[in-house]
């Protein structure tokens, strides 16, 4: 079955199918060691296939291709990157204008957007 991941809380997350059903999921932990290098294999908007279980929650089993995502660089050291959203299709960008550079002078990084091709 196939869906979009719609939120993600700590280990859980919550993917809404085709038929709009929230189902609360999980990955597996050998799902996390394949090649992956950011702290979250899966973020929220990335399309999904998914096993059901009998307790009425779900397996991840799959992430489709991703068509772009934001990321930031990770606090935990280990890994590279820390995906904040996937297949993004609209975003809007707020800035603070009482002070715009105070956030430089704090070492705060700016996030950008990767596109696949």
């Amino acid at each position: 079955m196939e869906g979009l991941v719609t939120k993600n809380t700590g280990s859980w997350y919550i993917v809404r199918t085709e038929n709009g059903d929230s189902i609360r999921c999980k990955i597996k932990g050998n799902f996390r060691l394949k090649g992956i290098r950011s702290t979250n294999p899966v973020s929220v908007g990335d399309l999904v296939d998914i096993e059901l279980n009998p307790d009425q929650t779900a397996f991840i089993t799959r992430i489709h291709e991703r068509k772009n995502y934001i990321i930031r660089r990770s606090s935990n050291l280990s890994k590279e990157s820390h995906i904040i959203a996937a297949n993004i299709e609209h975003a809007s960008d707020l800035d603070h204008l009482y002070r715009p550079f105070s956030c430089h002078s704090r070492g705060v990084s700016h996030t950008c957007m990767h596109r696949y091709q």
